[in-house]
This record gives structure tokens, sequence and C-alpha cells, in this order.
């Protein structure tokens, strides 16, 4: 029983802090593609494939996160696709 409680506890805590962070960077990214909106222009932006990719990615990242928000979509939805964002990395 208590160790049922215990899993049921840490699982609702790493749940909220799996929301946080992913709301964290999906600021971040937003940020970052502001500013290199900023920097470049909308036209240098376009222009690079890997910008479109990120762009895009964010703009579903934030689609994601209103529509969890809200009550709309629940579990994973389109955050899995925030997973290849990481391809930018390697």
């Amino acid at each position: 029983m208590w160790l049922y409680f215990l899993s049921n506890c840490v699982k609702r805590v790493a749940d909220s802090l799996s929301r946080c962070i992913s709301q964290v960077f999906t600021v971040v990214f937003i940020m970052e593609m502001i500013l290199k909106l900023i920097a470049f222009g909308i036209k240098e932006y376009c222009k690079n494939k890997w910008n479109l990719f990120d762009g895009t990615i964010v703009i579903l990242s934030v689609l994601d996160m209103v529509l969890s928000l809200s009550g709309a979509i629940s579990g994973a939805g389109l955050s899995v696709l925030r997973t290849f964002r990481l391809v930018c990395f390697s």
C-alpha cells in the first residue's frame, strides 16, 4: 500500500517536472527564433533550411503547449516532434 502511494507520488512529481522543463525549453527556443529573426531578417532567416526546421518545431511546440494548457489535448500530443530538434545539435 505505501509502496503504491510512494510510486504514485514520484510519478506525479516526475510528470510535473517534465512539463516544467519542456515549457522552459520551449521558451528558450522561442527566444532563439526571435533573436535570429531580428538578426538575420525574415528573408535571410528563411534561406537556411535548418532555421525553417527550427521555426517549424518551435511553432508546433507553442501549439502543443497552448493546447495542453487549455486542456484540449492530453498526453504526449505534439511534444514528440520536439525530439527532432535534437538533430540540429549533432
